[in-house]
């Protein structure tokens, strides 16, 4: 998998480590999330 190539955007370097930091962060709320509900519907069935 190639990651994006924001390169040409001509973005400063800070801002770039900001955008994938909250990316990624963006990502691991949404799985713990997800999983946290998962759980919570297998353990306590409705």
């Amino acid at each position: 998998m190639r990651l994006p190539d924001f390169s040409r955007l001509n973005l400063p370097p800070a801002l770039m480590k900001g955008i994938w930091f909250v990316g990624l962060w963006a990502g691991g709320v949404a799985t713990v999330t997800v999983l946290a509900y998962g759980i919570r519907l297998l353990i306590l069935p409705s």
